[in-house]
């Protein structure tokens, strides 16, 4: 599939094990206070705040006003902790988490959504919460433009919208959903970002990108959403990209970049992987990613080997 003059970088470590590293900081905790996986953004309300107890929503940072609360409480969700107003916004830790009576305990299902964010004062905007946030940075933690990805603004890059149809999120706790596009694309370009699309924060928990062998055999129901498992199609097993909650999108070094296009690939396949622990019923959703492309060619032919 690509030219035999270009050297291919395969990225042993690549986005998804990154990704996994910085989820292993928080995952485990997230299922020790109420809604800890679905935390809203304060700067973003289309993403969540994975490490909601740290002061990135990557975590693996310093602690903020919530956390600290959080550690000095053994990590375990108490009435005490529950009771107290962290972020000193107004409400208690439990109202903003959705345990205004601080009754939840690890393991319930809990199906009253994350009011606000207990460790970030809201509203942003008042002067009161500007003075407990002075740490926050919203446009750090919401533009992968200016922080991580600068050649996204190239006159060279063009960006693609890759969403899922609007479809049904079944009341069950794990469901994976997939779709194939086709790119259509008959010049050489690499990808160089994706940025992610969330509809359904409450339940998208991450969203694979697959590329597709050169193929005319792909039945036209394949590019409608449909149940699937890990690999999307048995000719769509090359991972070119990953989202996962509280990451801002991934951006390619800037040698490299995944071949799309004439000699890479020009039918990719998206998988969503929904998490409904409450089993939630009447769920839309059309979440998936942004992709930039560039047809400014770098050194590197990008892969990853999983």
């Amino acid at each position: 599939m690509f030219p035999s003059n270009m050297t291919i970088v395969n990225i042993i470590c690549f986005v998804l094990l990154i990704s996994v590293q910085n989820i292993c900081s928080f995952r485990h905790y997230q299922t020790s206070i109420p809604n800890g996986a679905r935390v809203v953004d304060p700067c973003n309300n289309r993403s969540e705040w994975g490490g909601v107890g740290h002061q990135t929503k990557e975590g693996r940072t310093a602690r903020n006003p919530f956390g600290r609360d959080f550690s000095s409480h053994g990590n375990v969700w108490t009435k005490s902790l529950c009771n107290l107003d962290s972020d000193g916004d107004g409400l208690t830790n439990g109202e903003e988490l959705g345990d205004p009576d601080c009754t939840w305990q690890p393991g319930d299902v809990i199906k009253v959504r994350a009011r606000s964010h207990p460790g970030i004062c809201e509203p942003l905007s008042s002067e009161y919460c500007v003075s407990k946030n002075l740490w926050l940075n919203c446009e750090k933690e919401s533009n992968l433009n200016q922080v991580m990805c600068a050649s996204i603004n190239d006159s060279s890059t063009t960006s693609k919208e890759l969403r899922l149809a609007p479809t049904l999120v079944p009341s069950k706790e794990t469901t994976y959903y997939c779709q194939l596009f086709d790119l259509n694309i008959t010049s050489d370009l690499h990808m160089v970002a994706t940025q992610p699309l969330i509809t359904a924060t409450s339940v998208v928990h991450h969203i694979l990108m697959f590329g597709c062998e050169t193929s005319d055999q792909y039945e036209s129901d394949l590019k409608s959403p449909y149940p699937c498992i890990m690999v999307p199609h048995d000719k769509c097993r090359s991972l070119i990209g990953a989202w996962t909650v509280g990451s801002p999108g991934e951006c390619a070094h800037p040698e490299m970049g995944f071949r799309i296009g004439r000699h890479g690939y020009n039918t990719v396949a998206i998988q969503i992987h929904w998490n409904n622990p409450g089993k939630m019923q009447g769920i839309t959703d059309n979440s998936g990613l942004l992709i930039h492309l560039t047809s400014a060619l770098r050194k590197y032919d990008a892969g990853m080997l999983v």
